[in-house]
């Protein structure tokens, strides 16, 4: 049977086995598999147009800091995702301002501007001049403003570009990309303090344009002294994930990772994990070393397609992939997914077969970047991505339900925690339940779970926003604070009963609508050995049919 028919049976038998009433809830609450992540920009940093995002099934806000200067535009914006109504508003006995029991479970990433080469600004100060097909262009450290402005038709011109070591970088024969590769130079000529080059093409140039190096080692630093600003602001600001940009080697995200520990004010303080961003050759050469140091991965195809061959970035896409999956750790697939919903109400096909694509290669989060920051249609754009991720979601989940997944994962140092992980994800499909749960206290049991790429919906009941934040790119897995506050439901109290917590976990699912009555919930735990116990650990699975009468 085909993976396509096959979901539609699934879906359809389960369809006819809910309750009418339990139909409608699910459909309203519908949990994700494949996630979202949205960037805030003028098109949404409004408390309606965050709030319409995360309506709508955004899973982590990015902010980009490429042009930050003041810190009071991020401050608004995380301020705004983190007030937003979120889950836990559906609850009963709502607390807080925003109308929840909790605060919402969206993460926010803070993605860095990066070591990266610019032109500087043009000769005779001018916006823009064209650069003439043929034009000999002297690329040079110097300052050119006070050269005369190009007259048109000007057979050569002096470009500044922020990068002293571009003579030892390039040789005669190499590529220089200017604006995002619009522009090709090739270089003829190579001196002590500039670069001469030959226009492949005609094109616009403005200042502070990007300049990328094809092939070419960069000497640049792992952190600019921006980027050490910004990171700090993400610690002090509670930000959930960091995306690393141009990340080159495991040095670079070493690097990374020791300055954002510097910057705890206390050993308790929890720091933001790092999304290395894959934008270079060199990145790709260096991949598996930059994910084992990294806790996960963003295939960051606009320089990507710059810096590399063009028809080999769904090559690299999909080699990436691959690796994260086989680790375990969480992937994102961004840049252009729906580019032309910036400007049109709807995607153009090849834009949603983009997408599928990435989600049935396994991607855990799929990006909107100008589409939700810019656009004419923010809330559409994700809408569609929503939707086309849905329909890839239900291809691949009825496929796994049938067969193992296509990349074997690595086995955890933990064998206890990845058999009960790996039984859990096999005892969901084999017994067609509805969802997996868990309850976790530091994330790592609902980590080892997703690691299995299960084709049920995980819900992770965490005891700590924080830890709750950080699962959100983690596919499948839906974060949601279980009201521990009772000193009985405390789970550091070495007399908790983990009974009582599963049961609160799973009522809190009929409440949310995740769950119906006759419904099956595979539920994992794991609890510390009390005193009469001969175990210190205790990994436990089991299996539950949600009644009315019972949980």
């Amino acid at each position: 049977m085909s993976p396509t028919r096959a979901a539609a049976r699934l879906f359809a038998r389960r369809a006819r086995l809910a309750p009418r009433h339990a139909r409608r809830q699910l459909s309203a609450f519908p949990l994700s598999m494949t996630k979202v992540v949205c960037t805030l920009g003028p098109a949404t940093e409004t408390a309606e147009g965050v709030q319409a995002l995360c309506d709508e099934g955004l899973s982590c806000a990015r902010l980009n800091f490429s042009h930050v200067g003041d810190y009071s535009e991020p401050a608004a914006k995380l301020a705004l995702v983190r007030a937003a109504k979120g889950e836990h508003a559906r609850l009963e006995g709502s607390k807080d301002a925003a109308g929840s029991r909790f605060p919402n479970l969206r993460a926010v990433l803070l993605d860095t501007k990066g070591p990266e080469v610019r032109t500087g600004t043009l000769p005779g100060g001018v916006e823009s001049f064209t650069i003439g097909d043929g034009m000999e262009v002297v690329c040079t450290f110097d300052d050119v403003s006070g050269d005369a402005a190009p007259a048109d038709g000007a057979a050569r011109v002096r470009l500044h570009v922020d990068y002293e070591s571009l003579p030892q970088t390039v040789s005669p024969g190499s590529q220089i990309l200017l604006d995002d590769g619009l522009i090709s130079l090739r270089v003829t000529d190579v001196g002590t303090t500039s670069v001469t080059a030959i226009a492949e093409n005609a094109g616009p140039i403005k200042a502070r344009k990007g300049v990328n190096l094809p092939g070419s080692i960069l000497d640049l630093p792992a952190l600019t002294s921006k980027d050490k600003e910004d990171l700090a602001w993400a610690v002090q600001s509670g930000a959930d994930y960091v995306a690393l940009s141009f990340v080159r080697s495991a040095g670079n995200v070493r690097s990374c990772r020791a300055f954002l520990e510097r910057c705890r004010a206390t050993a308790d303080d929890r720091v933001p994990l790092i999304i290395s961003k894959i934008e270079n050759q060199e990145g790709v050469d260096n991949f598996e070393e930059i994910l084992a140091a990294s806790d996960g991965i963003m295939v960051a195809r606009g320089d990507l397609g710059v810096e590399i061959d063009y028809a080999k970035v769904f090559a690299a896409q999909r080699d990436m992939v691959n690796a994260c999956n086989r680790t375990g750790k969480p992937v994102i697939v961004a840049t252009q997914m729906l580019d032309s919903m910036m400007r049109q109400p709807r995607p153009t096909r090849a834009e949603v077969t983009d997408v599928a694509a990435a989600v049935l290669d396994g991607a855990d989060a799929v990006m909107l970047s100008g589409e939700t920051a810019a656009g004419k249609y923010p809330i559409e754009a994700l809408k569609a991505m929503k939707h086309i991720v849905a329909e890839a979601d239900a291809i691949l989940d009825a496929r796994r339900a049938h067969s193992p997944p296509r990349t074997a994962v690595d086995p955890l140092g933990d064998v206890e925690l990845d058999a009960v992980a790996l039984s859990a994800c096999r005892a969901a499909d084999s017994l067609d339940a509805k969802i997996i749960t868990c309850i976790t206290t530091s994330g790592q049991l609902a980590r080892a779970i997703a690691r299995h790429r299960p084709s049920r919906p995980v819900v992770a009941f965490c005891y700590s926003a924080e830890v709750g934040r950080q699962l959100t790119l983690l596919r499948a897995v839906t974060p949601i604070l279980l009201d521990a506050g009772a000193a009985e439901m405390d789970p550091f109290r070495s007399d908790t009963s983990m009974g009582k917590l599963r049961a609160e976990s799973i009522r809190t699912c009929r409440e949310l609508g995740y769950v119906a009555d006759g419904d099956r919930v595979v539920s994992v735990d794991r609890s510390t050995g009390k005193a009469h116990d001969a175990f210190a650990l205790s990994n436990t699975l089991k299996v539950y049919t949600v009644s009315a009468d019972g949980a």
